[in-house]
């Protein structure tokens, strides 16, 4: 999807430079291709950057970054509990869920959300809990498997 955002801008873009390019004299022509410019730097770099910034924010709460887990709902909380600032964001059973199976990792994405646990710190019952939720948000499941020819 963004991809086709950043495709469609680029077309509109180049179509408003065209018009710009034929009568100059249109100052509107020049401030939209100012504002695509702009709304193409922020959806290449802006989620990447507002990602960067979430996780040093939490590193300078004190880094306390918790997974939960049930059969319904999967989510993280974060931030210093003694100062009660906490924040939430959870996958809930109904989202757009894909799963990505490795050797060593499952990863969630769900919208823009993403959550990576590695398998090492999952409990039998855990995995299990984690199976059910992707069954019952009907998750697109992809097992990645690494061959090595040698």
């Amino acid at each position: 999807m963004k991809q086709a955002n950043l495709i469609i801008l680029t077309v509109l873009g180049v179509l408003v430079l065209g018009a710009f390019i034929r009568e100059p004299g249109q100052f509107f022509l020049f401030l939209m291709l100012f504002a695509i410019i702009g709304l193409l730097f922020y959806l290449q770099y802006g989620p990447q950057r507002k990602r960067k910034k979430q996780a040093e924010k939490i590193v300078k709460t004190g880094g306390n970054f918790q997974i939960f887990l049930d059969r319904q709902h999967m989510g993280a909380i974060w931030g210093q509990q003694k100062e009660g600032r906490k924040r939430e964001k959870g996958i809930r059973k109904g989202s757009r869920l894909k799963l990505y199976i490795s050797e060593n990792m499952y990863t969630f994405k769900a919208g823009r959300e993403i959550y990576a646990i590695p398998k090492r710190i999952l409990s039998g019952e855990q995995k299990g809990t984690l199976a059910e939720l992707a069954k019952n948000c009907q998750a697109d499941v992809v097992n990645i498997r690494i061959c090595h020819n040698t």
